[in-house]
């Protein structure tokens, strides 16, 4: 009785055919053949040419690294991909930047860690914030990775392990009543009124200046007390709960034919049909920090931002914890929530005294 040959990797054996799949770098081939040497031939033949493509891919891949500069991917992650990012402005600022960079005009594979740790070390020298060279340095590691894996330019990521600047410590802004009641008063009698109503519901809402800017009167639930976000930093919306105070406030500065209508909240200027360009609330913002600043010398001047702080903290007293709190301001985790949950120690001290005593009185 004859011994039944070993079947070589890549065939088997069905009924009276034999099956041969090949699926190698990228290569698939596959098929029936009634014969057994037909079957092995097929296979060594499809694994010749997969060996082939790969050579010829090499060679290609090599040729272009050497003819391509960093420029030329720099401006072809710009015109690509930045554009469908939610954050293409502050990318294209980055990428700017880089493109001023001598390095950029070396071949890819000749750009180096070197290159980066020099331009790094310069910025840093420079005294600019941390986060100014991080995330500038993320998006080079960023478009490196994606050039390699959408691109097929098969170079080596120059940013790969670099140290970065270590983050500053987050930055504390405790609620503060006296001084939200100055910047609404200085606000209402400045050249931007729009700014008192602003202020008012980005400390009690903890929606970020660009949520503010997006917002229409549609999104305003006023019978279910509650604003919806469509156009938020994370991409996804979410509903935001209204306080009795915000919700006055919109319905007072609301026209009555806008309910329900597509019109911004906070227009460009006369067109309720546009949104607020980008900078104008930051800047009417620190015009009007520094008239209150300048008129009451005690008070400690913030930013526009740091509303956002203001609300995250005041807010946490309304929920049921920190996941519930999460949901309302929009934070992906609860230590980046963190940040922005900015008590006051005594008011601390004095809420868990409160329910200390509370506990003993519950006790006896």
């Amino acid at each position: 009785m004859a011994t039944p040959r070993k079947l070589p990797p890549g065939i088997e054996r069905r009924g009276d055919t034999y099956r041969v799949r090949i699926s190698r770098n990228g290569l698939k081939r596959s098929g029936s053949f009634d014969d057994l040497d037909d079957a092995i031939k097929a296979r060594n033949k499809w694994l010749a040419e997969s060996d082939g493509d790969i050579d010829h891919r090499k060679e290609t891949t090599a040729a272009l690294v050497k003819a391509t500069t960093l420029r030329d991917v720099l401006i072809r992650y710009l015109h690509e991909v930045t554009p469908t990012k939610k954050g293409s402005k502050q990318e294209s600022i980055r990428i700017k930047a880089f493109l001023r960079e001598p390095f950029v005009d070396l071949p890819l594979a000749s750009v180096s860690r070197e290159h980066i740790r020099e331009w790094r070390d310069r910025r840093i020298g420079e005294g600019v914030a941390p986060s100014t060279i991080r995330n500038p340095m993320s998006l080079l590691h960023r478009i490196f990775v994606y050039a390699r894996s959408e691109w097929d330019l098969s170079v080596e990521n120059p940013v790969g392990g670099l140290i970065r600047p270590p983050q500053r410590q987050p930055r504390s802004a405790p609620p503060d009543d006296h001084l939200e009641h100055l910047l609404i008063a200085t606000a209402a009698t400045s050249k931007a009124p729009w700014m008192a109503p602003w202020i008012a519901i980005a400390a009690w809402t903890a929606l970020r200046a660009g949520e503010m800017r997006s917002l229409r009167w549609r999104d305003i639930d006023f019978d279910q007390h509650y604003i919806h976000l469509h156009d938020t930093k994370n991409g996804t919306s979410r509903d935001v709960p209204m306080l009795e105070e915000v919700e006055a406030v919109l319905i007072g500065m609301m026209p009555d034919d806008r309910r329900n209508s597509g019109d911004f909240v906070f227009p460009a200027s006369s067109d309720h049909s546009k949104p607020m360009p980008l900078m104008t609330p930051t800047v009417a913002f620190r015009r009007i920090m520094e008239r209150v600043a300048t008129n009451h010398p005690g008070v400690q001047p913030i930013t526009l931002h740091d509303l956002r702080h203001w609300a995250c903290t005041r807010l946490a007293e309304y929920h049921v914890d920190a996941l519930d709190l999460s949901i309302t301001t929009g934070h992906k985790s609860v230590q980046i929530l963190r940040r922005y949950y900015n008590p006051r120690p005594e008011d601390r001290a004095a809420r868990i005294r409160e329910r200390a005593a509370g506990r003993k009185a519950a006790a006896s």
